[in-house]
C-alpha cells in the first residue's frame, strides 16, 4: 500500500507534534514536502521525520506537488485563509490548525473553497477526541445529566505557558487574532459540541491585568527553574539550553491576558 504524502506549509512546534502523533499511530504518512520561513523549523522538520522531503520556499508550489495529498497549515493565524484556499484549489485534502482563521470573512471564504474542491477538511479542534470530552458528551446526549442549564469553562494556564504566548508571535492580534481565539476556541468549540447549540447572545470583557511592566518583580518572586531559566520564559528555551533575552512583561504586545 502506497503511504499518504503530507505536505507542511508552516512547520513549527505544534504541526510538528501533529506528526509526530501521525507516525506513532501509522506508518501510512509519508513527509513528502516542507515549506516555511524559518530555516531552523525546517531543519528540525526534516531532521525529525524525512531528511529527503522537498523544501520548498513557496507555498504555491507545495500545494502544485503532485506527491502531496495532505496540506498540513501549521503557518501563523493571519496565513491561514491564504495558505487553505490554494491547496484547496489544487484540490488537496487539509488539516487546518486552529483556529481556521482570524476573521469571519476569512472563515467564508474558506468554506466556499471547500465546497468547491470537494476534498476532505479537518481543524485541529483535537479535544473533541479526548476520552473525557467524548464521555461528558455521550452523558450529556443520553439525557442522563438531565437538561442543561448553564456551563461553566475556565482555561487557566500555568505561568509559562502564558509568558510565551505573551512573548512569541501570539501576541498580535495582527498575526495570531484575539487571544480569546487563538486559545480559548477549543473551549468555545467545546461547549457549541456537548451542548449541541450555538450562543444566542454573547458578552465579554477583559484586559491586560498581569503582562504589564510594573508586574515584572514576579519574575524574581518566583525565581528560575532547575536549569536556571527566569520564570515565564522557559518554553522558549532552545536546544542548546539557553533562555532567549524575551520578557513577556514588556514586549509590545496588543492581547489580553485575561477575558
Amino acid at each position: 500500500m502506497s503511504r499518504v504524502g503530507l505536505g507542511l506549509v508552516g512547520c513549527g512546534a505544534r504541526i510538528r507534534a501533529v506528526v509526530h502523533a501521525l507516525r506513532k499511530a501509522t506508518d501510512e504518512v509519508e513527509l513528502v514536502a516542507v515549506q516555511d520561513p524559518s530555516a531552523e523549523s525546517v531543519r528540525k522538520t526534516l531532521e525529525a521525520y524525512n531528511p529527503g522531503a522537498k523544501v520548498y520556499k513557496d507555498y504555491r508550489d507545495l500545494v502544485a506537488d503532485g506527491r502531496v495529498q495532505w496540506v498540513m497549515i501549521g503557518s501563523w493565524n493571519c496565513f491561514h485563509a491564504e495558505h487553505a484556499i490554494a491547496a484547496l484549489k489544487a484540490g488537496k485534502h487539509i488539516f487546518c490548525e486552529k483556529p481556521l482563521a482570524t476573521t469571519f470573512e476569512d472563515c467564508l471564504a474558506i468554506r466556499d473553497a471547500w465546497k468547491k474542491a470537494g476534498t476532505l477538511f479537518t481543524v485541529g479542534f483535537t479535544l473533541r477526541y479526548s476520552p473525557h470530552y467524548v464521555r461528558i458528551k455521550e452523558l450529556v446526549d443520553s439525557g442522563y445529566v438531565g437538561r442543561i442549564l448553564s456551563m461553566e469553562f475556565n482555561e487557566t494556564l500555568h505561568f509559562e505557558h502564558g509568558g510565551y504566548i505573551h512573548s512569541d508571535w501570539r501576541r498580535k492580534t495582527s498575526q495570531a487574532g484575539t487571544h480569546l481565539l487563538e486559545k480559548c476556541c477549543h473551549d468555545l468549540d467545546l461547549a457549541n459540541w456537548i451542548v449541541g447549540s450555538l450562543a444566542g447572545r454573547v458578552a465579554s470583557f477583559g484586559g491586560c491585568d498581569f503582562f504589564r511592566p510594573e508586574n515584572r518583580h514576579y519574575t524574581e518572586r518566583i525565581g528560575p527553574n532547575p536549569k536556571g531559566c527566569p520564570a515565564f520564559v522557559s518554553w522558549h528555551v532552545d536546544a542548546s539550553g539557553k533562555c532567549p533575552p524575551v520578557d513577556p512583561f514588556t514586549t509590545d504586545k496588543d492581547i489580553v491576558d485575561n477575558q
